[in-house]
């Protein structure tokens, strides 16, 4: 299976990223857009694993996250990675939470890293809102991302283990594993 770990929205946060997006989707560029109930916030990628892999990650993540108390984040801003000469990815900040999710981030990245998987350096907590496919009018959508205004904010109770198919008419991502948050 294709698996990553991730935050999952509510659905009314889910709701209010999906106007957010809509006011980009306004300058009719190339982007592939995420789907509203795709919305997450990725803490890691994993890859192919087998049935016996995902078993043994849920385990350690199991017991390596069962300290960690439920958190707020807040959701404001949007940009562009890797930079705006290339824009490849564009997404949606996180302004509060930063500190839980870099610590959530670092327990997995050192619990994963013994079970031989690769984790980046520079951990930039962000949803990603779409794909950048081609240059079409991505420099009147850039120039828009500092003028669009908002905050709203989520309160974070579960990490989730998610299964991705790759289908043609996009990715189906699957709930495999809920890990609750300790009640703050």
């Amino acid at each position: 299976m294709r698996a990553f770990i991730a935050v999952e929205f509510s659905p009314e946060v889910k709701q209010k990223i999906h106007q957010i997006q809509g006011k980009l989707r306004k300058y009719k560029t190339d982007v592939k857009w995420v789907e509203e109930k795709n919305y997450h916030l990725t803490l890691s990628f994993l890859g192919e694993i087998s049935s016996e892999q995902a078993d043994a990650i849920i385990s350690v993540i199991s017991s390596g996250l069962q300290n960690i108390s439920s958190f707020e984040i807040v959701l404001s801003g949007l940009g562009v990675f890797p930079n705006k000469r290339n824009p490849r990815v564009i997404w949606m900040g996180i302004t509060q939470g930063q500190k839980e999710l870099n610590f959530i981030y670092s327990l997995l990245k050192n619990i994963l890293q013994e079970m031989d998987f690769e984790f980046s350096n520079n951990f930039k907590p962000h949803v990603t809102l779409g794909r950048v496919r081609s240059r079409k009018n991505i420099e009147d959508l850039i120039s828009s991302l500092p003028k669009i205004s908002f905050t709203f904010n989520d309160y974070i109770s579960e990490i989730v283990f998610m299964e991705s198919k790759l289908l043609p008419k996009g990715p189906v991502y699957t709930q495999i594993f809920s890990f609750k948050l300790k009640e703050s």
